[in-house]
C-alpha cells in the first residue's frame, strides 16, 4: 500500500505548482528528505519541472 502526496510550491504570483509522488509521502519520511535535500524554493523548482514520481529515496534520488 502507498502513502500518496502532493509536493507543491507557491510562486510569487500566488499561484500553486505541484507533482504528484506514489509512495512514502508521509510527512515522517518524504518531508524529512525534502526539508534536508530541498531545502530552497530553487531546488524544489528543479525537482517539481521534471514532473510526478515514484518516489524519492534517502539521499534526495528521485524515481520517476
Amino acid at each position: 500500500m502507498s502513502t500518496n502526496s502532493t509536493i507543491a510550491v507557491e510562486l510569487p504570483s500566488g499561484r500553486i505548482i505541484g507533482v504528484y509522488c506514489h509512495w512514502d509521502g508521509d510527512p515522517k519520511y518524504n518531508g524529512k528528505i525534502l526539508a534536508s535535500c530541498f531545502n530552497s524554493k530553487e531546488l524544489a523548482l528543479q525537482m517539481i519541472a521534471c514532473g510526478n514520481m515514484s518516489g524519492i529515496d534517502p539521499n534526495g534520488d528521485v524515481e520517476y
